[in-house]
């Protein structure tokens, strides 16, 4: 695209807007079901051409630049250009405009230019820090290291505090106090309350930080009430709530042919003491493979801002953040007493079948108990995630059949061998490929249609 850099970030700012609006359809009632599952996937695909157009002007006017070229107007347009990404919790884009300010500072350093080093390097760790996610055990930021590294350097300019002039110091002086940045929280009560009467349709990027406060809260003895709080984390984010129905149905469905073609592989799970036993208790294991899928990924809750990201590609500490979400997902449904099941399920479902890779990897091999469930379940994710073709838009759909051919190539190392083999048998490969077809928009049309504000 031949445009200037001004041109350039004008038009990323409107795509950016665009790809907002459009990724959260809503429908009136009445409104014919073919009609609104053609609106999603047409507004699906128009996302991913704005995102490949807003990866090549990110590419050319920020990720690519060559810091000691930018002259004094590049410098003030990628300012101001950061300037309009950035507002503290409440901005366009944090990530590209921390990409711009890391831009900039290196541009500093080039220029040997120390008020605009103190400067670039205050809001280069302020934008990582807004990016972050707190570490579920220990609270401490995700990106917390990398954040400590920008403000501390700037502290190091402190013995030149005298020399330097009234606005470099007020922003030295901020660095110093963010050395040990802390972020605020809320009460447990007030995270209830925001979640609970948040309409599904506006679910912003800002309700993240109460779903997360909500996760702390205790556990209730009830059931039904712990139940209910789950459900309202999930289904408030419509995308992750039709992703996590369809690998909750494509869970029971591997699991259900698992067990009538070969349920001495299953002897284990739950407790199962042999291949009859399986069988016997199959209801009861469907179910409960459908529960895990259903909530395998409750822990994104922490992490919208970058899973309703649409307009671009992740940036690598924005995946490292997301790579959070299966321990954040365990830990809630720990609290919520789903420790046996569900809350591995959520822990494992990213992890590689000979646990040689995925993520989280420091965690101990996945209990036999539920490693069966888990197994179908990676398979599953994968399945939906990469063949849903109707409303995922930061990757073009693949056909079924293409999917396929990638299980059975990392077969025995991401995938294990006993789901994988399951597809050989053509006739069930085939039954699968249009029931996922047509439960996938009938989930589509169960969350989406007429603008439902259900949870």
């Amino acid at each position: 695209m031949e445009c200037t850099q001004a041109e350039a970030f004008e038009q990323y700012i409107r795509d950016l807007r665009v790809v907002r609006s459009i990724s959260r359809p809503s429908f009136p009632e009445g409104k014919a079901p073919v009609a609104v599952l053609e609106e999603i996937q047409t507004n699906a695909l128009r996302c991913n051409a704005l995102m490949r157009q807003n990866e090549a002007l990110l590419a050319q006017f920020v990720y690519d630049r060559d810091p000691a070229s930018l002259t004094e107007e590049d410098i003030q347009g990628l300012s101001a250009f950061a300037g309009r990404l950035f507002n503290y919790a409440n901005s366009e884009d944090m990530g590209v405009a921390f990409k711009v300010h890391q831009l900039l500072l290196a541009a500093a350093r080039s220029r040997e230019d120390v008020p605009m080093i103190v400067r670039e390097l205050y809001y280069t760790g302020i934008t990582l820090h807004y990016m972050n996610v707190r570490d579920e055990a220990t609270g401490i930021n995700l990106l917390g290291d990398a954040i400590e590294v920008y403000f501390t350097e700037a502290v190091e300019y402190m013995s030149r505090y005298e020399q330097l002039d009234k606005n470099t110091r007020q922003y030295l002086i901020r660095c110093v106090g963010n050395t040990r940045l802390g972020m605020s929280r809320g009460t447990h009560e007030e995270s209830r309350q925001y979640l609970e009467q948040m309409p599904a349709s506006q679910y912003p990027r800002v309700v993240s930080s109460a779903a997360w406060e909500l996760s702390k809260i205790s556990s209730s003895s009830d059931e039904t009430a712990n139940r209910r709080m789950l459900g309202s984390i999930l289904a408030g984010h419509k995308p992750t709530y039709v992703h996590s129905l369809m690998v909750a149905e494509l869970t029971r469905a591997l699991l259900q042919r698992q067990i009538e073609t070969r349920p001495e592989t299953l002897v284990g799970l739950l407790g199962c003491r042999s291949a009859a036993e399986v069988q016997t208790r199959r209801e009861e294991l469907c179910q409960t493979a459908y529960e895990c899928g259903l909530y395998h990924d409750l822990g994104k809750c922490a992490v919208l801002m970058y899973i309703d990201n649409n307009a671009r590609r992740l940036l690598d500490e924005e995946f490292f953040c997301i790579q959070s979400h299966p321990r954040t997902g365990a830990a809630i449904l720990n609290r919520m007493g789903c420790g046996r099941t569900l809350a591995p399920a959520a822990l494992y479902h990213h992890c590689y079948y000979n646990g040689k890779g995925g993520y989280p990897n420091d965690v101990p091999s996945c209990p036999p108990e539920i490693k069966g469930i888990v197994d179908a379940l990676s398979v599953a994710d994968s399945l939906d995630a990469a063949t849903d073709n109707i409303g995922r838009c930061y990757n073009l759909a693949k056909p079924f059949r293409t999917l396929l051919e990638e299980l059975r190539a990392q077969s025995g190392t991401r995938y294990a061998p006993n789901v994988v083999a399951l597809f050989e048998d053509e006739r069930f490969c085939q039954q699968l490929a249009e029931n996922t077809d047509a439960e996938r928009k009938r989930v589509y049309l169960q969350v989406y249609h007429a603008g439902s504000e259900e949870k």
